[in-house]
């Protein structure tokens, strides 16, 4: 079989780099912030961010470079990992054409469902704008458009031109798009975040903003992760900085929910830096 890899994108590999650094940077302050603490403590602070970065380095080095389509005669295999494997024959497939989701509104992206989309990179899940679910493994907008009877699938591995005259050969021939048709389709308008996301991000934010309460206002100190009385010296100061933090965060995550994933991964690179600047202003009461 003939495969066809999907790099990711100067932008994206930049954006990927970034976000792995921060996350090599975050796990040494950690252990640097906890030690002198107990051992317990210590021990889950830092293999809660060791696990973090084991899947951060997955998510933007490992998978990336396991992105691909294959190609075999009558067989196409899209590997997305994590978050798509299809084997699909050509009996399956009901159409092919050529399309730019640019141009035919129908077939653009409108909700990520289960997947990644770092600028004009995209894998795995998502929802179109003409309701139907799709799997799309692409940098760009031009794109090889496979119908299904249940789902799209759209792909624009690198290489494209090869891979889409392979395709004409060993596959299916590519038929010209149904303009009028994708045309007329009626769009849409996305849902926004999976419901069960919703749920998760406002509990976790009232679960935060009352355990805030708590440490702020009922002075329950006990709440906070390798708390040792004893090496603290000002205790309401303590409450009160901590506490706010906690309603802080817990705040912005029912605001959270309303973000795109761009939005979302800003937000957890942006909470880094002040989770351990707050870690170190802690230790100083």
């Amino acid at each position: 079989m003939t495969i066809y890899p999907l790099s990711l994108p100067q932008e994206a590999a930049l954006l990927s780099s970034v976000i792995l650094l921060v996350a090599l940077v975050t796990v040494p302050l950690v252990w640097w912030q906890t030690r002198g603490r107990s051992n317990a403590a210590v021990a889950f602070g830092v293999t809660i961010t060791a696990a973090a970065t084991v899947l951060i380095f997955y998510l933007t080095v490992v998978a990336p470079r396991q992105t691909g389509v294959s190609i075999g005669d009558g067989l196409l295999q899209v590997n997305a990992p994590p978050y798509a494997r299809l084997e699909i024959s050509r009996q399956e497939i009901l159409a092919a054409y050529l399309v730019d989701w640019q141009e035919v509104a129908a077939l653009a992206p409108a909700l990520r469902t289960g997947g990644a989309a770092i600028a004009d990179y995209r894998t795995g899940h998502f929802r179109l704008h003409n309701g139907a679910d799709a799997v799309i493994m692409a940098v760009g907008s031009r794109v090889l458009v496979l119908h299904l009877a249940d789902r799209f699938v759209l792909l624009a591995p690198d290489d494209f031109d090869s891979f889409l005259e392979e395709f004409s050969q060993r596959i299916v021939r590519l038929q010209p798009a149904p303009i009028a048709e994708l045309a007329a389709a009626a769009l849409v308008e996305p849902p926004g975040m999976p419901r069960i996301a919703r749920i998760v991000f406002l509990a976790s934010g009232l679960l935060l903003i009352l355990l805030g309460y708590l440490i702020r206002f009922k002075k329950m100190l006990f709440l906070l992760s390798g708390y040792d009385e004893r090496k603290v010296k000002d205790k309401d100061a303590l409450a009160h900085f901590a506490g706010n933090f906690v309603m802080l965060i817990g705040v912005a995550m029912p605001i959270v929910q309303f973000f795109d994933f761009r939005g979302i991964m800003i937000f957890g690179i942006a909470l880094i830096p002040f989770s351990i600047y707050a870690v170190y202003k802690m230790n100083r009461f």
